[in-house]
């Protein structure tokens, strides 16, 4: 049987795992139509088994999986593992753990930026998969047999890959640096928003006073009642409708309904969203640090940057992006002493080591970037400190 639908049966294909030094777990789930994800199948593979898993069979004991997901011996193994691990949180309370990401290890050992588990699969096993069913409604039941073939063909396929990564990780001496990427999947308040602060995922590029006051009221309501109702926020308002009426300040329902990302026509939710904004304006602001603008003086360094870090991730096979993103890099530019920054990751850990001190050292005159055959290469000058 490779659907399990039965608790004694599921109970019995786990209990060896419990045994192995790592499994590879997937899920298939719909959240197109709903605030929290549906989970709909999990597929799990050891050494000498695969199988998957129906958690929407009736009277089926989940139990047991769960407590596989938290034993500490086993090691989980997934590809872009993030909505896995929330939805994981939200079927029982916990996080998996331990838990590695295989796209995460790709972008340490330089394969390129997220990379797709489908170019993974063929570049390390030289498979080429078939996709024709990645489409499917997964809450579908019964499930073809095509259909469930491929879905536990992402958890074998994904233990091969495992094994060339391993091994691989521990040849370039990165295991560590993989341990230290995935810390901040460990983390449950990574995988949740508090509803007041809902505000902070939209996009800003200013404000200040009852406008900020009136866009945290609305993200905040927004947030409670997409979950009380279990629909995609962007259903009950879009955050363009956010902004648009924070901007406005509507009293009546005529100045609302005229608005141009604001298409509801429910009486009673547009009365209820009047009361949002009026409790807004009447609340005080959250504090709000407008984003520096790098001035055009500093484009050239910016520039410069950018070459470094193109250059030490190549010379260190490893992804630009993973070692420091955009943001980071103007951060650098920006601040008096980023290495001050407790938010700068490239300022810590193996990124300082392979980027971060040499961005000081660029910023501060004591380093000089030169070229030898297509080569970019690192000059420390005479009069560098170092």
């Amino acid at each position: 049987m490779t659907v399990i639908t039965d608790s004694k049966i599921l109970k019995e294909r786990l209990k060896p795992l419990f045994d192995e030094e790592f499994i590879t777990v997937d899920t298939e789930f719909l959240r197109e139509k709903t605030f929290y994800p549906l989970l709909c199948l999990i597929q799990v593979a050891g050494a000498h088994d695969a199988f998957a898993i129906d958690p929407l069979a009736a009277k089926l004991d989940m139990e047991p999986f769960y407590k596989l997901m938290q034993d500490k011996n086993v090691l989980k193994v997934m590809h872009a593992c993030e909505q896995d691990m929330e939805i994981m949180l939200q079927e029982s309370g916990k996080l998996p753990k331990p838990v590695v990401d295989t796209q995460v290890a790709a972008q340490v050992l330089g394969y390129g930026e997220s990379m797709g588990y489908g170019n993974l699969v063929e570049k390390l096993c030289g498979v080429s998969l078939d996709k024709s069913s990645r489409h499917t409604d997964w809450s579908k039941r019964p499930l073809t047999r095509k259909q469930i073939d491929y879905a536990i063909s992402d958890v074998t396929h994904l233990y091969g890959v495992y094994q060339h990564i391993l091994e691989e990780l521990e040849d370039k001496g990165r295991t560590a640096w993989l341990e230290e990427e995935m810390e901040p999947f460990r983390d449950p308040k990574n995988y949740q928003t508090e509803p007041e602060d809902a505000w902070k995922k939209l996009k800003l590029r200013g404000g200040k006073g009852p406008y900020l006051a009136v866009v945290q009221e609305l993200a905040h309501w927004r947030e409670l009642r997409a979950r009380q109702i279990d629909k995609p926020r962007s259903w009950v308002l879009k955050n363009d409708g956010i902004l648009e009426i924070a901007s406005h300040m509507p009293e009546r329902i005529e100045q609302l309904d005229g608005l141009r990302y604001y298409s509801n026509r429910d009486r009673a939710l547009s009365e209820e969203i009047l009361k949002v904004v009026k409790k807004g304006i009447k609340s005080k602001p959250p504090e709000f640090e407008k984003p520096q603008v790098l001035p055009k003086s500093a484009s050239s360094l910016m520039d410069l940057m950018r070459v470094l870090l193109k250059a030490q991730s190549a010379q260190h096979d490893v992804s630009p992006s993973i070692v420091a993103s955009a943001d980071e890099l103007e951060q650098v530019v920006l601040l008096k002493h980023p290495e001050q920054d407790k938010e700068l990751r490239c300022m810590h850990g193996w990124r300082y080591d392979v980027f971060g001190k040499y961005a000081l050292k660029l910023k501060a005159g004591g380093l000089a970037l030169t070229v030898d055959k297509n080569r970019i290469l690192l000059i420390e000058p005479a009069y560098s400190e170092e």
